[in-house]
């Protein structure tokens, strides 16, 4: 018997990103976008990018280095779950994308890509450009380690100068400035930041019972 062929492993992620070419999109290529209810972003209309080196077909010089890419927009997708690439590529033909999907593995990276955050050799586009549909939300792709502790140790921060003795005030303050990010962050650090602000309510007590109330003096 003959060895049974295995099939080729189909890869999933729930982060795809296509290119949209004005020039090849429908009309209404973004409100067939929004019909199909998956969380997307998408960039400003790429229309500065230029090759970063020559480009040559069958031995051929077609585009040298800084010349105007075509016009394009990137699209990032955020699926609720694990999703293939051809099923991408069903939601591109509709809306006249490009016929192949680049597989994401940070989607936070790649939405800061959209207007080039990182890419200080590329022209820069401005984040207010970005659309985003059907619910999209950056904060939902969470923070890097480095990310998280910045904002740990400002909380911290605005704890010690807001001199606050509940856990409560803190969420309130965030909730109510619509801080988003630190929201995230004081809700998983739930146990860290009420010992944190016990912590500082021990402190404040003790100095207080160490104060003379006349004099304001503190004593030994």
């Amino acid at each position: 018997m003959g060895k049974e062929k295995t099939r080729p492993k189909v890869e999933k992620s729930r982060y795809w990103a296509i290119c949209v070419y004005p020039e090849s999109a429908v009309a209404d290529w973004r409100e067939i976008l929004s019909q199909y209810a998956v969380p997307c972003a998408i960039s400003p209309l790429h229309d500065r990018d230029v090759y970063d080196e020559d480009k040559y077909d069958g031995g051929v010089l077609v585009h040298k280095k800084g010349d105007l890419l075509k016009p394009h927009y990137h699209v990032l997708f955020a699926f609720e779950g694990p999703t293939t690439e051809g099923n991408i590529l069903k939601l591109s033909e509709r809306c006249g994308g490009t016929k192949h999907a680049e597989k994401v593995g940070s989607a936070k990276g790649y939405y800061e890509y959209l207007w080039h955050k990182n890419e200080h050799d590329k022209h820069q586009y401005n984040e207010e450009d970005v659309v985003t549909l059907c619910g999209f939300n950056v904060a939902d792709f969470g923070l890097s380690t480095a990310e998280a502790d910045k904002i740990l140790a400002g909380l911290i921060g605005l704890i010690r100068v807001k001199g606050w003795t509940e856990y409560r005030s803190l969420m309130d303050y965030l909730m109510d400035n619509e801080m988003w990010p630190e929201f995230r962050v004081a809700r998983c650090q739930t146990i860290f930041f009420r010992e944190y602000i016990r912590g500082c309510w021990r402190e404040s007590e003790q100095f207080a019972r160490r104060t003379d109330p006349a004099t304001g003096e503190v004593r030994e």
